[in-house]
């Protein structure tokens, strides 16, 4: 089951044709959850709507019962709300969740890496994602200011320290990966008509090589190199 972020949309039409000029498609015709073959979003047009992530039973692991008692939740129409130790809201839903094959496209915004969270404790994120989702460390750690979780058949979840990151970061964000490729992304998202929040790494004349989008719900994306 793939990690879902979900984002508020008071006017859908908004954020449907910002994802849309980045190759995002509903699932099905009738459904607001949207993917570009990689990523999935949720854009919820209900008032009580935030920016966060969504799960559903199905990925949940075999003692997340005991994490969200640890940190309480408040229940809503078919689900309860949890928030993560960075802050974000986490919607875990009682449904087992949609029945999606996912086959990354790469069509404008290249190789996904999964979603990004910035936390003021990696020990605290760490041990809660692990406990909901049954997530593992696999790379970085707390000397180094960042740590990215796994766990087979899901995306990669990424947590920055506080201040580790030198440049804009909006909680939650997805992020893509395309090495010496990324100039030719960016130029195809700049052809979409798609505005580039804040650009990173120019110098000396040279266009940036790295760019950080923001949906109009307040959806991030890094569109980097590496």
């Amino acid at each position: 089951m793939n990690l879902c972020l979900t984002t508020p949309a008071p006017s859908p039409d908004r954020s449907v044709a910002f994802l849309t000029r980045l190759g995002f498609a509903p699932i099905r015709e009738d459904s607001r959850l949207m993917t570009d073959g990689a990523a999935l979003i949720d854009v919820d047009p209900e008032p009580r709507a935030r920016a966060g992530v969504r799960v559903w039973r199905g990925a949940l692991d075999a003692a997340a019962g005991e994490t969200l008692d640890l940190h309480g939740t408040v229940a809503f129409e078919g689900g309860r709300l949890v928030t993560a130790p960075s802050g974000v809201p986490v919607w875990v839903m009682d449904t087992p969740g949609p029945d999606l094959e996912l086959a990354p496209r790469g069509e404008v915004l290249g190789n996904y890496a999964g979603v990004s969270l910035e936390t003021p404790s990696l020990a605290r994120s760490v041990a809660f994602w692990a406990g909901l989702l049954g997530l593992e460390v696999a790379a970085g750690g707390a000397d180094q200011g960042w740590v990215t979780l796994r766990r087979p058949g899901m995306v990669d979840l990424s947590l920055m320290g506080p201040l580790a990151c030198p440049h804009s970061f909006a909680n939650p964000s997805f992020t893509y990966f395309n090495g010496g490729r990324n100039p030719e992304v960016l130029d195809a998202i700049r052809t979409r008509g798609v505005e580039i929040f804040e650009e990173v790494g120019a110098k000396d004349g040279a266009p940036a090589e790295n760019a950080i989008l923001r949906e109009p719900g307040g959806v991030g994306f890094f569109v980097f190199n590496d």
